[in-house]
């Protein structure tokens, strides 16, 4: 993942990505089956965008047509992968949201 915000959504594979994510730091991963909606989860409009740019974290924006489904990618400081979490659900996301917390390996 690099280390600038891409606020357009880049297709990719998520399992590619998977494989670049740095071990040193934390991830919040949330996915959303886009067979599910005509628009994405993760528009422009998404309140915790603001948190994000706020916090100065650095986050992108996936789409995996082989999946079917697109990936919102936080990357957050070592230790700190739960609080942020905590903080991100009170935006109120959708209570079937799927996501993965990826612990920094310390």
């Amino acid at each position: 993942m690099s280390d600038k915000n891409t606020p357009k959504t880049e297709t990719r594979s998520f399992l590619d990505v998977k494989k670049e994510l740095d071990s040193s730091k934390g991830y919040l991963i949330f996915e959303n089956d886009i067979n599910q909606s005509d628009e994405s989860l993760f528009s422009e409009t998404l309140q915790i965008y603001h948190y994000l740019e706020k916090h100065r974290m650095i986050w992108q924006k996936i789409l995996d047509s082989r999946l079917e489904r697109e990936f919102l990618i936080i990357q957050t400081e070592p230790g700190k992968e739960d609080d942020v979490l905590g903080r991100l659900m009170a935006y109120h996301l959708p209570k079937d949201l799927v996501y993965y917390v990826y612990k920094a390996v310390t």
